[in-house]
């Protein structure tokens, strides 16, 4: 999208340079192609294949135990990913034990957590944390949204 909104420019520019015999606009419209053509291919690919995932040891508790559970973000791609936000919703009665480490949210009784990562090719990442489980309930978590784009932002 964002290459289909400079190509008229860079085309006038490239033409200009062309019959003019000047280099500098041939070599400059030609650049500015290269990189907005790099710059849409990474935002297209940068979430393929990317995996987010929680892995429980306990599936239940009682109010007042402390469980643990392990958060994974895992790039299965040759493409590194130059930042990832995740943000990941979670109940406060289900919360990690530290409170400051859920966000706020939009949702009443809600917190997000949210992490930013830069992700080599094939790299794993594990972030462990403690729940402790605050009131009696049954409590769905999630689902995660993924934010990536490319190295300019």
């Amino acid at each position: 999208m964002l290459l289909r909104s400079w190509v008229p420019l860079l085309l006038v520019v490239f033409l200009l340079g062309a019959l003019t015999g000047q280099l500098w606009p041939v070599a400059f419209a030609l650049a500015v192609a290269t990189v907005l053509a790099a710059v849409e291919f990474w935002k297209r690919r940068s979430l393929k294949s990317v995996f987010y995932g929680r892995r429980w040891i306990y599936r239940r508790g009682f109010p007042g135990e402390i469980i643990p559970v392990r958060v994974q973000v895992e790039n299965r791609k040759l493409l590194p990913l130059s930042w990832l936000r995740v943000i990941d919703p979670w109940p406060l009665a289900v919360g990690p034990q530290d409170e400051t480490i859920l966000g706020p949210s939009h949702i009443e009784l809600q917190g997000e957590l949210v992490n930013l990562y830069s992700l080599r090719w094939y790299e794993k990442i594990t972030r462990d944390y403690t729940l402790l489980l605050r009131q009696r309930g049954v409590y769905g978590i999630g689902p995660a949204q993924l934010t990536s784009g490319d190295l300019f932002g």
